[in-house]
């Protein structure tokens, strides 16, 4: 599959690889209008996502199923020092 970056895509195309969960990526709900960073649970089937409330860092509440997602971006690279 194509890592096409920075391009919400819908749920339904997202990744769910084999093993105890996917990869993790940017997760978003149009309705609702938040973006947080989740992955998809295999042996639940859930999404469980970053920021759901104090208690619990990761969950899928029941009508607040992801959209959404996208890759994560690429981390920063290590400045150049022989550019200045």
């Amino acid at each position: 599959m194509e890592q096409t970056r920075e391009k919400w895509q819908s749920i339904e195309t997202a990744p769910k690889q084999k093993g105890p969960f996917g990869p993790w990526l940017i997760l978003g709900h149009d309705t609702q209008k938040w973006v947080r960073i989740g992955h998809f649970r295999n042996a639940e089937g859930l999404w469980y996502y970053s920021g759901t409330n104090e208690r619990c860092q990761y969950n899928e509440i029941k009508g607040d199923k992801p959209t959404h997602w996208q890759w994560l971006p690429n981390p920063p690279e290590k400045p150049d020092e022989t550019n200045g």
